[in-house]
């Protein structure tokens, strides 16, 4: 979100921070926040992982209860300072899940163990995880 609107990543999670106390004021809803990197952050010239782990640590009780880390940035300084034990324990989901309706074997285990499936749709979108909201298949997955 900062890179793509030209923003800082404190008015990135300022704003996404204030939209979900409002949606939580307004609806009997409770929202949790999951941050995390953007790849190809470099390709991009967007904030790095590590700037956007700080950022998330400011935000830490204020609505971010977690940080999401990409495959590759499963080891290194970026995993220590992201560490999972300092934050939600034991918050187990799939991000950009929407694959798993295309193995069947895969959906029926993620069903079996109630695995939840992070399928937010803009950012499905605009992570390459779908081409478009009208192709998203979050209607067969629901």
């Amino acid at each position: 979100m900062a890179g793509a609107h030209g923003l800082s990543l404190d008015e990135v999670f300022e704003g996404v921070v204030s939209g979900v106390r409002m949606a939580e004021r307004d609806f009997p809803i409770k929202v949790r926040l999951i941050a995390g990197p953007t790849q190809m952050w470099r390709e991009r010239g967007w904030h790095s992982p590590m700037e956007v782990v700080e950022a998330a640590i400011d935000y830490k009780g204020k609505g971010v209860v977690g940080f999401g880390l990409a495959s590759e940035s499963k080891e290194g300084d970026l995993y220590k300072k992201a560490n999972p034990v300092e934050w939600e324990l034991g918050a187990n989901r799939i991000g950009h899940g929407v694959k798993v309706i295309e193995n069947q074997e895969i959906l029926r285990k993620v069903i079996e163990m109630k695995v939840p499936l992070e399928i937010c749709l803009i950012s499905n979108v605009m992570s390459g995880a779908v081409s478009s909201i009208t192709e998203h298949p979050f209607r067969r997955l629901y």
